[in-house]
């Protein structure tokens, strides 16, 4: 999980369409650091590479909200996959401000 959210949403839409298909209904889990880049030569992350709080949290509204309609235009008479539950939050460079951001939107 540990990954830029630009990996996330392509993870978990492959995620979600296998327990669609497979009919295993999961607990969905994500939580990708801040987008930063690792400079390996220096190693150091990279200032500013990454998205601010508010961007982060507007992009992992955006996913859930994709899982949810990804969720309910494939229910075909299955409604076990309404409402998947989700639990999100932020790894590497993410800071109590991203976390409080994804809280508030």
């Amino acid at each position: 999980n540990c990954c830029s959210f630009a990996h996330i949403k392509p993870l978990v839409t492959t995620i979600v369409k296998h327990m669609i298909r497979t009919e295993i209904r999961r607990v969905c889990i994500f939580y990708p650091n801040s987008g930063e880049s690792w400079d390996a030569a220096s190693e150091k992350w990279v200032e500013g590479s990454g998205a601010d709080s508010a961007c982060f949290a507007d992009m992992i509204m955006k996913l859930i909200m994709d899982v949810d309609n990804l969720c309910e235009n494939s229910l075909k008479g299955n409604l076990a996959f309404r409402n998947l539950p989700m639990v999100v939050g932020g790894c590497c460079r993410t800071t109590p401000a991203t976390i409080s951001a994804l809280r508030n939107a």
